[in-house]
């Protein structure tokens, strides 16, 4: 488990230096440099929360949909055999 948990934190590392330019980095002071990369792991993080919130939205959505759509077919489907 924790060689998969280390996996998955060096891989958003990986994905911050080439994605979100983290290896371009030029602050000078080490405080403003821990400021910058903070920064980018918080806009990562927002952004996969709006993707998750998103893709959540989106399949309730369509399963309410579906459910409607499906109960309007078995409504007419009741009036045709009557």
């Amino acid at each position: 488990m924790e060689r998969n948990q280390r996996n998955h934190i060096e891989g958003k590392f990986g994905q911050g230096k080439v994605k979100y330019n983290l290896k371009k980095i030029m602050a000078k002071i080490s405080d403003t440099t821990e400021s910058w990369i903070a920064g980018i792991f918080f806009v990562m993080n927002i952004l996969k929360l709006s993707k998750d919130f998103l893709c959540l939205f989106l399949t309730r959505l369509t399963s309410v949909l579906f459910q409607k759509k499906q109960t309007y077919f078995q409504y007419t489907n009741l009036l045709m055999t009557s």
